[in-house]
């Protein structure tokens, strides 16, 4: 490192926005600057580490054995740092801090018009940043912290990792209105005489429905999956084929498509979803006052009224 320049703080979330992103073009987004400003960051980098940091191979970036091995300490002391400032204070009204969130797009869809509502009213300068819940990730992700807090239905192995209930849900069926099942009894053999979608935020061959199925030596025709559930609803409302899901987003997928929902006619189990975060975070300013955001807004959302909400 070049010792006649001394590094900047603020050239450090550059710095780890680049080698976790490998793109100018994604490092300027994430950032919220132009690529021509992270170019400038980056040859500043580049001079006072005496090292190229990331190079190009062919279409992308790579980073240097030096970028590698100088990655996880930046990302520890950068999360470190930010505990410190946000333990010294925190002011929603006035704060623009960028919170990472991790989930799936079911709950982006129903809840996220309303954070940001809420947001809007009590906090608006503050930026939420929502990323694809991956289930091999996430809780590094947390425990790193490269996101701040996560929603979903799995829970973490790790004690550091903590945890709160949402809600709790339950599973429905549906298909597209004018559909021949609606003509049945909507009984197992109906159920099972028709294609089915599945949808999965993984890389799950089974769902819930087949694991039930296999209890009682039956199985359904799958000829749908689906890597997000948004995308399940407009499949069956264009098709013969049911499908089987949450049911608040069924039900609110019903408002706006030629669907209609049915009870399945199988036992299902019941699912909670949680908040998570770092244990790291437990006790920092800004973090639990998102949180506590975030428990009002699920509490408070008409779609959840009939529902169980354990505070």
């Amino acid at each position: 490192m070049n010792l006649n320049n001394e590094l900047k703080i603020e050239l450090i979330p550059v710095l780890i926005t680049i080698l976790e992103t490998l793109s100018v073009t994604e490092s300027a987004k994430k950032l919220g600057v132009t690529q021509s400003a992270v170019s400038h960051s980056l040859k500043k980098l580049r001079d006072q580490f005496g090292d190229e940091l990331v190079i190009r191979d062919g279409h992308k970036l790579v980073p240097t054995t030096k970028a590698e091995s100088i990655y996880p300490g930046l990302k520890k002391w950068m999360g470190d740092l930010e505990n410190i400032v946000g333990s010294a204070g925190f002011d929603p009204k006035t704060s623009n801090k960028n919170f990472y969130i991790a989930t799936s797009d079911i709950v982006e869809h129903l809840y996220l018009p309303l954070i940001i509502s809420y947001l809007k009213k009590h906090a608006p300068n503050i930026g939420i940043r929502m990323i694809r819940w991956h289930a091999d990730k996430v809780f590094n992700q947390l425990a790193n912290s490269e996101i701040n807090l996560a929603i979903g239905v799995r829970s973490p192995a790790s004690p550091n990792i903590m945890q709160r209930v949402l809600y709790k849900e339950t599973f429905t069926c549906a298909a597209r209105k004018g559909h021949p099942i609606f003509k049945s009894n909507l009984g197992l053999e109906d159920f099972l005489s028709y294609p089915h979608t599945m949808t999965s935020s993984g890389d799950r061959v089974k769902g819930v429905v087949d694991k039930a199925l296999e209890k009682i030596n039956r199985q359904r025709r799958l000829i749908h999956t689906v890597g997000n559930f948004s995308s399940g609803p407009i499949i069956i409302a264009n098709s013969d084929s049911l499908l089987t899901a949450p049911k608040r987003y069924l039900e609110h997928s019903a408002q706006t498509l030629p669907i209609k929902t049915f009870k399945p006619p199988l036992d299902l189990p019941e699912f909670e979803v949680k908040l998570m975060w770092s244990k790291k975070e437990q006790k920092d300013k800004a973090n639990v006052w998102l949180r506590k955001a975030l428990y009002e807004i699920f509490k408070q959302a008409p779609i959840l009224n009939e529902f169980f909400f354990k505070s």
